[in-house]
């Protein structure tokens, strides 16, 4: 069953969920291949869960990233 909330996930709660470190994940969002985060302030940043969860779904059914 889906969540209908949205939320937002920061840099350590993203990294559990897909098992990345923080490199890994900068370094697919360079290459388009992961969600962006939104940006909430000078230095701080947060990813939906629904893209994180997209994102995840994706893999598991081996699609790429779709943005």
């Amino acid at each position: 069953m889906r969540n209908s909330q949205e939320y937002l996930l920061n840099i350590k709660e993203v990294m559990k969920r897909v098992t990345y470190s923080r490199s890994e994940i900068y370094r697919k969002m360079a290459a388009n291949k992961f969600p962006k985060p939104i940006q909430l302030g000078r230095q701080r940043v947060a990813w939906r869960v629904s893209d994180v969860e997209r994102y995840i779904n994706n893999v598991i059914k081996g699609l790429d990233y779709v943005h």
